[in-house]
């Protein structure tokens, strides 16, 4: 079997984000054949154009009051780390393939434009579909 990657992702939080795009591009510069579903609030942060916001790490868990809250996003902000956009299309452009697909549970519950989440994505596909994706590859992460 090839080697490949899925990635499960329902974080906004920009760190979070951040690891899942790297991973990707990391991947895909590799040849790996890589696979990225997204729910909830990062389906909601892709869609409306709001992963970059640095603002984001740790808001509303114990790790937001901490020193390393502010430490990463001071980091972050000033590293010159490249759009999580232009990331993720770099990705597409590698020796592998990258397919983003939305939660279609999650489209729905957010009450999210369907024609808009389609045009951000590659498909709206439901928890069966994920599974069966992702039970063909090597790697799987949740994020």
């Amino acid at each position: 079997m090839n080697t490949s990657l899925a990635i499960f992702l329902h974080s906004h939080h920009y760190d979070r984000v951040y690891q899942a795009t790297s991973m990707l591009l990391a991947a895909t510069s590799m040849g790996w054949p890589c696979h990225v579903f997204l729910f909830h609030q990062a389906l909601a942060a892709y869609v409306e154009g709001t992963w970059d916001d640095t603002d984001s790490i740790g808001r509303g868990s114990p790790l937001e009051r901490s020193e390393w809250s502010q430490r990463l996003q001071k980091g972050f902000e000033t590293s010159n780390v490249p759009s999580l956009y232009d990331m993720l299309d770099k990705a597409r452009e590698g020796e592998g393939t990258l397919t983003v697909y939305a939660c279609s549970a999650s489209v729905k519950v957010l009450g999210l434009d369907m024609p808009i989440v389609r045009d951000k994505v590659d498909e709206i596909v439901g928890l069966p579909t994920m599974l069966e994706i992702a039970g063909g590859v090597t790697h799987t992460l949740y994020i």
